[in-house]
């Protein structure tokens, strides 16, 4: 067998809403890659329809019809959610490995070629996440994006979600397993696809040379936004997993109380830095707000 026949295969997959000048600097970084994908997925969200926005989506499609590289854009703008069209996405998928790129991220000029390097030697392990660093200058909120991301992925044994920009599926073991994303009405579905995975056996896993470049929160507010949308997330996910008929409403409660604790970030993190800890303890009360949110609502 020649060394081409055993580079793994790999789609990209990208999910896009009124972003089409965003859209635009994703593709054109993408086919400058030093390895291009088999196929290029694009799901189009958007509603708006305005001069500048055609300009940018013709542009796109010109970009790609001029590329080497097969491609699917489908325009459907009554979906709504990224939930919803990654689902749509991943019925597009030809190749054994799905890529997901957000449409406000630089792939590293190396992305592909790191992505296919890692399963030719890890080809047993489903799901896969790379590093996400901001591409300009860090502020205190990048900085905390970071460091916990790293803390997550040194546990290695202990790796429970991946978030769904630079992150790598194995679509064969996806199909097989009959996982799905989850429709949860606009929450973060990132982390109960992963729990799925793990719940039938499969392996997550983390690259540190899959680089994106990423449009990280900035802001305190927008921080606080996207970990109260994971709380919710995970307990929609662990709302799946139990019986919340159950006859005992108090036993219900601890459940979740105990699932949650496990979750705290700063409590975890042996000699952290005392000008992160506050940024940590953020992160904690927004996940858990996100998660109490979801609780209530029972």
């Amino acid at each position: 067998m020649s060394v081409k026949e055993t580079i793994p295969k790999v789609d990209v997959l990208i999910i896009t809403r009124d972003r089409s000048e965003l859209l635009l600097r994703a593709v054109t970084f993408l086919l400058l890659n030093t390895n291009l994908p088999e196929n290029i997925i694009i799901i189009d969200n958007s509603v708006a329809i305005n001069a500048i926005s055609i300009f940018f989506r013709k542009t796109v499609l010109k970009l790609l019809d001029q590329s080497s590289v097969p491609y699917t854009y489908k325009e459907i703008p009554e979906i709504k959610g990224v939930d919803v069209a990654r689902s749509k996405g991943l019925s597009l998928v030809k190749s054994r490995y799905v890529a997901f790129l957000d449409d406000d991220q630089i792939p590293d000029k190396d992305w592909i070629l790191n992505i296919q390097k890692y399963f030719q030697k890890n080809a047993s392990v489903v799901g896969l996440g790379g590093k996400r660093t901001s591409h300009y200058e860090n502020n205190y909120w990048n900085q905390i994006w970071e460091k916990i991301e790293v803390n997550r992925y040194l546990k290695t044994n202990k790796i429970h979600f991946i978030p769904g920009g630079n992150s790598i599926f194995d679509i064969q073991y996806i199909h097989k397993n009959k996982i799905k994303i989850r429709i949860f009405k606009g929450v973060i579905e990132d982390y109960d696809f992963c729990q799925q995975i793990l719940a039938k056996g499969g392996k997550l896993d983390f690259d540190s040379s899959i680089i994106v470049f990423d449009d990280f929160r900035t802001s305190l507010r927008s921080f606080f936004r996207q970990w109260y949308y994971y709380g919710l997330g995970t307990f929609s996910f662990s709302r799946q997993s139990i019986d919340l008929h159950a006859s005992s409403k108090l036993k219900n409660f601890f459940f979740h109380f105990f699932h949650i604790f496990k979750t705290i970030e700063s409590l975890s993190i042996p000699n952290l830095d005392k000008k992160y800890k506050f940024g940590f303890f953020i992160r904690d009360i927004a996940f858990f707000s996100g998660y109490l949110a979801g609780f209530l609502s029972l």
